[in-house]
């Protein structure tokens, strides 16, 4: 076995406000999904902590960067939960806007689950840009330092799984 390094640079780190200036965005609370929008990234989990988070006044927005499949639709799920004006979908972006928005967020989601143990190109982009990032706890981020990630233990609940506390720490935290 040997260890292969990730051919990706280190990213221009963008000053947070700087990133939402360009965005368009306002001062609330960004919890970021990135890539294909699936319900394996615990999409639903998410959707439920934002309506946690709004329903205990917490000024919140969910931002999901990346492709859409056939057989998940999350804004229908925002929807039905009366979350659907703070689920900010983006479909595709350049690498640029990739960048503008990972600078943007304030607790970026790296929850897919169940996983092979592959290793996440998005996160290690993600703890390159020295973002807060909550991962689902299982095996291939053991390796992780618990002062680079946040963990959810897997599951089909969502206390377990995105612990409402620790979002809410992790969220409260500007850097």
């Amino acid at each position: 076995m040997r260890v292969v390094r990730v051919g990706i640079e280190p990213p221009e780190i963008i000053p947070r406000q700087k990133a939402r200036q360009q965005l368009s965005l306002g001062r609330e609370t960004i919890l970021a999904s990135f890539g294909l929008v699936t319900p394996e990234k615990r999409i639903p989990m998410a959707l439920r902590c934002l309506k946690r988070l709004l329903d205990e006044d917490v000024d919140a927005r969910y931002i999901l960067m990346g492709g859409t499949v056939p057989h998940y639709d999350a804004r229908q799920e925002a929807k039905r939960l009366g979350v659907a004006e703070r689920v900010q979908p983006t479909g595709r972006v350049s690498e640029a806007d990739f960048w503008l928005y990972v600078s943007a967020a304030d607790l970026c989601l790296n929850l897919r689950y169940p996983s092979a143990g592959e290793t996440s190109a998005t996160l290690l982009r993600l703890l390159a840009a020295g973002r807060a990032v909550m991962v689902t706890d299982q095996v291939r981020e053991l390796n992780l330092p618990d002062t680079v990630v946040a963990r959810a233990k897997p599951g089909r609940d969502e206390d377990p799984f995105f612990s409402f506390a620790t979002t809410r720490r992790l969220t409260s935290v500007r850097n």
